[in-house]
Parts: C-alpha cells; structure tokens; sequence
C-alpha cells in the first residue's frame, strides 16, 4: 500500500509531525515556512555550514513543527529530502513527482547534494 501511495505521488500520513514548509494536510505549502526553506538553500549554496543555519534559525526563533529548536541533523534531512523538490520517494529512493507543490526545485536539491558530498 505505501508503494502505491507513493506511486501515485501522495504523501504519508503517518506520524503526528507535519513536515516544515507544509499545513497540516502534509500538501499545502505554508509560505512563511517556505521562505525559510528558500533562505537556507540560498545561505547553504552560498557557503554556510550546517550548524551555521541551526544557529540563525535559533537567533531568529523558527523552530521546528513540533516547537523544537532546530540542529545541522534536521535541517540537512530536510534540506537534502526529496519532498521540499516536490518530488515522492519510497524506500530512500525518489520514483516520480508528488502532488504537493516544490518549495525548492529540483536542480536546487541536487546542487545541495553535491556540496553536501
């Protein structure tokens, strides 16, 4: 069934945490929270470090859908995740576009993967 769902492009709705960037429907793009999404994948493609963003988000008081403050662990899952490209991936691997809207594009996510790595 989660590969169907995800074949299809529809998210999990698993879990009690909403992903950063979405409502509540886990599809719906919060725009305060994409800007954020935005800043840090500009910051981190102009050269920041991981724990320079957590630092900033914590300065700034953002914190994460569950009230928690932000680490370098969280921001680069999400940073590096296939969701905020507007893609759906299964099993760690990305098998087609989602039904959510990108927040980032994907050529933004694969530049991040690069520096990353």
């Amino acid at each position: 069934k989660a590969l169907e769902m995800a074949e299809k492009g529809l998210p999990t709705m698993g879990g009690t945490n909403r992903p950063f960037g979405y409502a509540e429907d886990r599809v719906t793009v919060d725009p305060a929270e994409a800007r954020i999404i935005r800043d840090m994948t500009a910051r981190y493609l102009a050269g920041e470090s991981w724990r320079s963003l957590a630092d900033w988000t914590q300065r700034e008081g953002i914190k994460t859908p569950t009230g928690r403050d932000w680490n370098s662990s969280g921001l680069r899952t999400m940073l590096l995740s296939a969701r905020v490209a507007g893609l759906r991936a299964h099993a760690g691997q990305v098998i087609g576009p989602a039904v959510w809207e990108a927040i980032i594009t994907p050529e933004e996510t694969a530049r991040i993967r690069a520096v990353f790595n």
